[in-house]
């Protein structure tokens, strides 16, 4: 077993995707291995399914880790399309997200979350970094008075054994029942909805009739329900059941967290018969191999951090398809890659700040920029969940009618495919989010909607194809694009090549290396510009995470 030291920068409680995945940023940029612990409740990692979507936003940013997409795509299923359907297996419509989703990546990857934590782990183990296991946070108390660097003293008891470490920064990725979230007094506000949700993954007799790379929703007037193809030929489905549908599997005695009451598990042959009953008639289970029957929550926490700025302690929440931060319909798959992608966010900002790249002031952008899509992220699945399970005919007429009309019109097929693939989101509002383009009397871009603005994501697709991937993964650091600028715009003032480069050299200096790579971009890269929506001379400061941070002429 393996027993903690006395002192870490960053203690993280949970070895999900999303703790996983703070722990991989944190080794990106430069913050050492033995300086980082992570904890985990279970003595082996846990062989199951739940969350098992991967959407393109989150591959950029896991992309940024070698090895890690590519084990992922390897064993993975890809899915490019989402097909509605409705009574009588009757399609409503096909979203062809793969042309609409603006990224690298033109696909979701499918597949178990033990296989998304081991291709993390394994990235993690080749840098110097396992996982604590049997260990639980059992307190932790703010007391600079005793050690000013390590300002946090927590509690860990592993196996039979408590253990005192000190911290920096307390993390927390331990799910809807969140020690961390809990210890703090942070709130989980928001509701339960009525019914149940059964999910279960399973292999076949003979394979489900549907189409390659799709993700396929029913709509049926007796409920929501859908089904993914997994690997090695197996099948992950959802269905909604309320009243009579879900009344033999819910305790009239036992009562849970919430003052509902229990749910039961749900037998394989009463699973089978649901499955046939909602998705297809005939299909035999040959194996079950994972199931849950839950009920949905949608809650946010009442705040993401805790602690005292001017004492240098920040107390992270975050979440994982669990939520610690925010709870939500499984529908669409979107909790896992929210998670993942509030732990980039919060990742990269303390590695610059345990470097003294930047003060930890920082750290209240991870809030303010996480928080709001958290929000947005609640309230769109919410809106889902209720109009897709809805057994009003008239919600059933209104919502099938609108699906079926909507493949004819680009921005609606736009909007659905970008955000069940996350790239829709921005920081625009974000303190870190600077613009000093709209001061210049003369534009330099066709429109203002066609350019890139601070706050936006930059994928590697845009960038030259010899440097895209390659520039945006060699280091954990901010980013540096110069644009030389078109002749046709081209001042006297302007720089040479040559000058931009000597520039970006003293750039890099100045930053401690803080910014660590630099790109110019010379007329001759037609489609850079057209992308950027850039013409004159300009620079683009791209933070770790693939979002502009600066925009200036």
């Amino acid at each position: 077993m393996q027993y903690p030291n006395t002192a870490y920068d960053v203690v993280i409680v949970g070895a999900g995707p999303t703790g996983l995945s703070v722990a991989a940023e944190l080794l990106r940029g430069k913050i050492a291995p033995d300086s980082i612990l992570i904890i985990d409740l279970n003595e082996q990692p846990v062989i199951h399914t739940k969350a098992s979507a991967l959407w393109p936003r989150s591959l950029e940013l896991l992309n940024q880790y070698p090895g890690v997409v590519e084990s992922l795509s390897d064993y993975g299923v890809k899915v490019s399309n989402v097909a509605f359907r409705t009574d009588g297996d009757r399609l409503l419509n096909q979203f062809p997200i793969a042309s609409k989703l603006n990224s690298t990546f033109s696909h979701g990857i499918l597949c178990e979350q033990w296989f998304t934590e081991y291709a993390i782990s394994k990235y993690l183990g080749q840098n110097g970094l396992t996982v604590t296991r049997s260990a639980r946070l059992l307190s932790f108390a703010y007391d600079d008075d005793f050690d000013d660097e390590y300002p946090v003293e927590t509690v860990i008891r592993v196996g039979s054994g408590d253990f005192v470490v000190r911290t920096k920064y307390l993390i927390g990725c331990d799910g809807a029942k969140s020690s961390v979230r809990k210890l703090a007094g942070i709130d989980f506000e928001g509701e339960t909805l009525s019914g149940t949700f059964y999910s279960a993954h399973f292999s076949v007799e003979k394979s489900i009739p549907m189409l390659d790379e799709t993700l396929s929703v029913w709509m049926r007037s007796d409920g929501l329900g859908f089904v993914t193809p997994m690997p090695n030929n197996t099948y992950m489905i959802g269905l909604d059941l309320k009243g009579e549908q879900c009344e033999p599997f819910v305790s009239k005695i036992l009562l849970d967290l919430y003052g509902n009451h229990s749910l039961l598990d749900i037998p394989d042959d009463a699973g089978q018969r649901l499955i046939e009953e909602r998705i297809y008639k005939g299909l035999k289970i040959n194996k079950m191999i994972w199931k849950s029957h839950f009920r949905i929550n949608e809650r946010v926490a009442s705040r993401y951090c805790d602690g005292m700025r001017d004492r240098d302690l920040f107390l992270k929440m975050l979440h994982e398809k669990t939520d610690s931060c925010h709870a939500h319909t499984p529908l669409g798959g979107q909790g896992q890659n929210t998670g993942i992608q509030d732990a980039i966010n919060i990742g990269w900002k303390l590695a610059m700040v345990l470097k003294n790249n930047c003060t930890a002031l920082i750290l209240d952008t991870y809030e303010a920029e996480r928080s709001v899509i958290g929000q947005h992220l609640v309230a769109f699945t919410s809106t889902s969940q209720k109009t897709s399970s809805s057994r009003s005919p008239m919600v059933q007429f209104i919502r099938n009618t609108a699906l079926s009309l909507s493949a004819s019109r680009e921005f609606f097929v736009s909007l659905i495919s970008q955000t069940i693939g996350e790239t829709i989101y921005h920081y625009r509002n974000s303190a870190l989010s600077i613009e000093r383009w709209e001061l210049i009397k003369r534009g330099s871009m066709k429109s203002k909607s066609k350019r890139i603005y601070s706050g936006d994501r930059v994928s590697c697709f845009m960038l030259p194809k010899e440097v895209g991937t390659m520039f945006f993964n060699a280091t954990c650091g901010f980013k540096l694009v110069l644009f030389a600028g078109k002749k046709s715009y081209v001042r006297e003032s302007d720089f040479t090549n040559d000058e931009l480069r000597q520039f970006a050299e003293k750039v890099r200096d100045g930053t401690m290396n803080a910014v660590s790579d630099a790109l110019v971009i010379d007329d001759s890269k037609d489609k850079v510009y057209q992308a950027f929506g850039a013409r004159e001379q300009c620079l683009f400061l791209i933070r770790p995470d693939e979002i502009v941070g600066l925009v200036t002429l």
